[in-house]
């Protein structure tokens, strides 16, 4: 019984490891995207260029953030 239950815990792992790696490829993408956009389509979304990284990969609710 306990070799069924370390199989399990390995797959639960691998998932949670699987969407981590998928999570960061997204926000790394997301991030390049921004980064290429012009500074009147950033000034459209609220963000500016500086804010980019932080809010792709903290998001827009992030305490740190600088309010306007």
């Amino acid at each position: 019984m306990g070799g069924m239950a370390g199989i399990a815990g390995l797959r639960q792992l691998a998932m949670r490891l699987y969407a981590g790696l998928l999570r960061a490829y997204r926000s790394h993408l997301a991030e390049r995207e921004l980064m290429q956009a012009s500074d009147d389509m950033l000034k459209d979304i609220g963000i500016t260029r500086s804010e980019i990284a932080g809010v792709v990969w903290l998001g827009l609710e992030d305490e740190t953030r600088r309010r306007r």
